[in-house]
């Protein structure tokens, strides 16, 4: 029962990944719970990859089951092609997301977005690959839609996308100008969302992953 409460309390705050649950006491607070029964169903939650507990506090990792990523991590490893198919899932709940967060987004949630550009622009001019700060990005977009399953969800394929990729980036952020064309490209998606327009950011995402899976299968093929 802790458990589902723990997750039900994830879920209706919408709470996406790295998000503070609260100490071990305010949880025992908010439950209503003993300390002991508290720290078995955390022990049972990190053992599924939900939550990470700390000194400071527990962390949502992601609600997504660990029997759902690992058969697909596990395919992606055995088959590459099959990145590019989940390339156009990521196009599916991107774009839908697009949408959502036009019509949900408030004043901190566009300050987010803005943070994570900014930060997407730093570790590019840092020359850095920027794979950490390219998820946040499209998270902090996905947190503006205020559906916390959706958020759980793109966070899951945005990482299994990332891990299956981060060879491939490291060679095309070497190529001349593409570091360039990604943050346009990202730019141009912040600019669609601030300016409201639907039609404009679900262009943008789209031009952006189609570009990112042509690259990664022209790398790829180098490569191989």
């Amino acid at each position: 029962m802790v458990i589902k409460e723990i997750k039900n309390v994830i879920i209706g705050q919408n709470m996406s990944p790295g998000s503070c649950i609260g100490t071990e006491r305010q949880m025992c607070k908010l439950l209503n719970v003993s300390r002991p029964v508290l720290r078995e169903a955390l022990s049972a939650l990190k053992a599924e990859g939900f939550v990470t507990a700390t000194s400071s506090g527990v962390y949502v990792n992601s609600i997504t089951p660990t029997a759902i990523i690992e058969p697909i991590e596990k395919v992606l490893d055995e088959d590459k092609g099959k990145i590019f198919e989940l390339n156009e899932v990521r196009k599916i709940l991107e774009t839908g997301m697009g949408v959502l967060a036009i019509e949900r987004a408030n004043e901190e949630d566009t300050q987010n977005i803005r943070q994570a550009l900014l930060d997407l622009e730093r570790s590019h001019r840092d020359k850095e690959i920027g794979h950490k700060e390219d998820v946040q990005f499209h998270l902090r977009l996905a947190e503006s839609s205020h559906n916390g399953m959706y958020i759980h969800i793109l966070y899951t394929v945005l990482n299994l996308f990332e891990k299956a990729t981060f060879l491939y980036r490291s060679t095309l952020f070497k190529r001349p100008g593409a570091s360039r064309i990604v943050m346009d490209q990202h730019r141009e998606i912040f600019d669609a969302f601030i300016a409201g327009d639907r039609e404009r950011l679900t262009m943008a995402i789209v031009d952006h992953l189609t570009w990112s899976a042509e690259e990664l299968l022209r790398v790829s093929e180098q490569d191989a």
